[in-house]
């Protein structure tokens, strides 16, 4: 994976751990499910790689990743 330099971490763990914490939670359901995972970590991934890496999901887009009390 691509490094991201301001974040010290690869740019895909980088937007990985943003969408965990809260990021990723499109619909403000205090729920984060695979889809919208993905979806984030896609976005930016292939926003700050100009397009170079695509991530790639497989599984069940519903499952409920992170969930907030």
């Amino acid at each position: 994976a691509k490094p991201l330099q301001e974040a010290e971490h690869g740019m895909f763990s980088y937007f990985l751990m943003k969408s965990m914490e809260g990021d990723a939670d499109a619909n403000n359901d205090n729920q984060i499910t695979a889809g919208e995972l993905h979806s984030f970590v896609t976005a930016n991934v292939i926003q700050q790689s100009s397009g170079s890496q695509t991530p790639d999901l497989q599984g069940d887009v519903d499952r409920v990743i992170v969930q907030f009390n």
